[in-house]
């Protein structure tokens, strides 16, 4: 969910693999009393929103953005040194629309480029491949994008 999306229960329960519309109807309403979500009903359904002025819904945001990546993050490990997701992705003010800024440090490029093409999220996204040199050389050349990298997350790192 993102900001501003809203979301009825039943989609929720649609969404949630075996889950009970009741028991999804009976955790949104908890969510709601604990002020983590808005509940607003229009005739029989209702409909939700999170609160992002919440201080902690970012972290969980973030962590929700890392778990998309997992499977990735997993078949990257033996051929990458370092894995960095950065961007809003990273610092959990994406969107809908925002896609997965990846920096990739590895010597076998052309594996890393099979390996992420071959995943559903390849179209979201944005691969920054380097090897170790080339990251140095990143330093020096466009030290504003490296700071970015560099103000990324470190997923896995050999």
């Amino acid at each position: 969910m993102h900001q501003r999306e809203e979301i009825d229960d039943q989609r929720v329960a649609e969404k949630v693999s075996g889950a009970k519309r009741a028991a999804v109807h009976q955790a949104l309403t908890r969510l709601s009393e604990f002020g983590i979500i808005e509940r607003v009903r229009r005739g029989r359904r209702c409909h939700n929103t999170i609160k992002f002025s919440q201080a902690w819904v970012l972290p969980l945001k973030i962590a929700s953005n890392l778990l998309e990546l997992q499977p990735i993050i997993d078949e990257l490990k033996p051929i990458a040194t370092k894995i960095v997701l950065f961007g809003s992705r990273a610092h959990g003010t994406n969107d809908e629309t925002s896609d997965f800024d990846l920096a990739v440090i590895a010597s076998d490029k052309i594996t890393v480029e099979r390996i992420v093409h071959a995943h559903a999220l390849a179209e979201h996204i944005q691969l920054i491949l380097k090897n170790e040199g080339e990251m140095l050389e990143l330093k020096d050349r466009e030290p504003v994008f490296f700071k970015q990298i560099k103000e990324g997350i470190i997923v896995w790192e050999q």
